[in-house]
């Protein structure tokens, strides 16, 4: 969690010299998906970590687009639009080696991993083994 803060913290700092001269279209389509903590709706408003970041970004840019103006679309919906509208942006989505070269990427915001706990009694030693004797 620490290396996490400290990127978001690194993140913040040198966003204005990525963003000069940036321009922002105002037609520009922002979509998301449900994807708790990270983006999310809460009586009716958009919210999550990734949400504030984005925001942020837009504000930095000197743009007007905020969070009212972002869509949250099904991951499958907001995938495929990505893929065939211009101007359309999407976040939260993982870096993948199939996904490079299908769009312009920005960022990492964040990086993560996948962890599974167990208690001391567990003796499944791969996550291969857990799937094949659930």
């Amino acid at each position: 969690m620490k290396r996490f803060i400290i990127f978001l913290l690194i993140g913040f700092l040198t966003l204005p010299l990525f963003c000069f001269g940036a321009v922002v279209p105002n037609d520009i389509q922002i979509i998301t998906e449900d994807y708790y903590p990270l983006n999310f709706v809460d009586n009716g408003t958009l919210q999550g970590i990734s949400v504030d970041l984005f925001e942020k970004i837009l504000q930095k840019m000197g743009s007007d687009i905020n969070r009212s103006s972002f869509k949250e679309l099904p991951w499958s919906e907001g995938y495929n639009l990505v893929k065939t509208t211009p101007d359309t942006v999407l976040f939260t989505i993982t870096r993948t080696p199939e996904r490079e070269d299908e769009f312009l990427w920005a960022g990492p915001f964040f990086t993560d991993r996948d962890l599974l706990f167990t208690n001391n009694s567990f003796q499944q030693s791969t996550v291969l083994s857990i799937k094949n004797n659930a």
